[in-house]
């Protein structure tokens, strides 16, 4: 990661540092008659090493930058301007005890959207089942239609009528002519609109009742297929709440390996600190060799490195706690 790379080039920068302070004071020895030249050569072939480490790590820093930006699409002006929070990772002594498996547990089975989705599905599968009972019951519908017309056809009077008279028959004896009268229009017109809307209003009402007899198979298979989904949508809930409660329990535990493994860690940078310590003054004495003060600082180098490693391994693995416990990113973890 960037902050691991990053914490490598400080040591680097520190290496670089304190071989130059060597050299320094063995190469006033060597003038001096005090140490021999082998000594300085040595010490320098060492500077060099360092020099060559600090710019391997300056790379790996680039690199781990770059990586960072490329994975979150950044443009490369804001890539220069890139800057990290870094998370409080001092002492392993200041650190809270894990939170309970049992409340993750429950925070993860009530809130995911894996367990949500499932419980829907299963509610969904229910209702599916609901929906095809009611295709074995009687149904009972009802309409009400409402309607009018208009037609070309329609026709009225206009103006006054005339009395017309007809003869329709004859008496039977006198044969005397039977007359009837109607009244006559010499003009028609159109009805108009308004009037055949409100004149040619017609409604109707049906009802009607189904009753189902031999359909009984069918329905109840449907049932049936309905019955064998609810059960594959609750076996596959199961399956995801025991596969979340696998991830929880695996987080946890690896969240206490982290601890232990960052105490272990921590006590083995200290006890290469003071062997480093204890080999730098002997060799500034002289009553050790420069390669057994390189070793020292080699064995105090990995383990700083070792330690910072684990440091940030405990982080990554509390940040997988707090997301199955719903909490945002912290950058206090310590």
């Amino acid at each position: 990661s960037l902050m691991f790379a990053e914490d490598a080039l400080e040591i680097a920068d520190l290496n670089v540092q304190t071989t130059e302070t060597q050299v320094g004071r063995i190469r006033a020895f060597v003038e001096a008659g005090a140490a021999p030249e082998s000594d300085l050569l040595d010490l320098q072939a060492q500077l060099a090493s360092d020099q060559s480490s600090r710019i391997s790590s300056e790379g790996e820093v680039a690199l781990a930058k770059l990586q960072l930006a490329q994975t979150m699409r950044l443009s490369p002006t804001d890539a220069e301007n890139l800057k990290i929070v870094r998370p409080n990772i001092s002492s392993i002594g200041a650190m809270p005890a894990l939170p309970a498996i049992d409340k993750i547990l429950t925070t993860a089975l009530t809130n995911f959207p894996e367990v949500k989705a499932g419980e829907s599905r299963v509610r969904q599968q229910n209702i599916n089942e609901d929906l095809a009972k009611t295709v074995g019951l009687p149904r009972l519908s009802t309409s009400w239609s409402y309607g009018s017309g208009f037609s070309g056809a329609a026709q009225e009077p206009v103006g006054d009528p005339t009395l017309e008279l007809y003869t329709i028959g004859y008496t039977e004896n006198s044969l005397e002519p039977v007359l009837t009268s109607a009244l006559s229009y010499n003009e028609f017109r159109t009805r108009p609109f308004s009037d055949q809307i409100s004149q040619n209003v017609n409604q109707s009402l049906f009802f009607s009742l189904s009753i189902p007899i031999f359909n009984g198979w069918s329905v109840r298979n449907g049932v049936r297929r309905s019955q064998v989904s609810i059960q594959q949508a609750k076996l596959q809930l199961e399956q995801v709440q025991q596969g979340l409660q696998q991830s929880v329990e695996r987080a946890h535990r690896d969240a206490r390996n982290a601890i232990e493994t960052l105490a272990a860690a921590e006590r083995s940078e200290s006890a290469a600190k003071l062997a480093f310590d204890n080999a730098q003054l002997r060799f500034e004495q002289g009553a050790s060799t420069q390669v057994e003060y390189t070793q020292a600082r080699n064995r105090y180098d990995s383990a700083r490195l070792t330690a910072l490693r684990s440091k940030y391994d405990l982080v990554f693995r509390i940040a997988i706690l707090d997301f199955y416990a719903g909490r945002g990113l912290r950058f206090d973890i310590f």
